[in-house]
């Protein structure tokens, strides 16, 4: 029997778990174990719903970059809109944020690629790349 072994918090899947039937006993009732064998899964783009108990298709993160070239002038503006609150942010070479209002305006001073990540979980990570010319 395979189980997805889960966050109780959030309901994100840390791993799945095979476990021949005789073996399956002493986890019957465990809260952070679910009976799956509805096919394949995975944990970027699965998760299970904490009020349905059931493995669900984890939702598009919708956020769209407005340009993906910019001028590497300090000015020259690239923002990023409809990003879910509490985001946490990734940029090459800068420290992480965290986003709560649901933009984030990106301004570079040094030309090069950089990449944008944005994990906001249940929604799916999604990335971006600007090139700073």
């Amino acid at each position: 029997m395979r189980y997805v072994v889960f966050d109780i918090n959030s309901g994100f899947i840390t791993r799945v778990a095979y476990l021949p039937s005789y073996e399956t006993g002493f986890i019957e009732g465990s809260e952070d174990l679910l009976p799956y064998d509805a096919g394949n899964l995975s944990d970027l783009e699965h998760y299970v719903d904490l009020n349905t108990m059931t493995v669900v298709p984890r939702p598009d993160n919708l956020s769209t970059l407005d340009k993906t070239t910019v001028a590497a002038d300090g000015t020259d503006l690239a923002t990023i809109s409809g990003i879910p609150a509490g985001s946490v942010v990734r940029i090459t070479g800068q420290p992480e944020q965290t986003i709560t209002d649901g933009v984030l305006e990106l301004t570079f001073d040094t030309p090069g690629t950089y990449k944008i990540r944005i994990q906001s979980f249940p929604e799916k990570d999604t990335e971006f790349t600007i090139v700073a010319t």
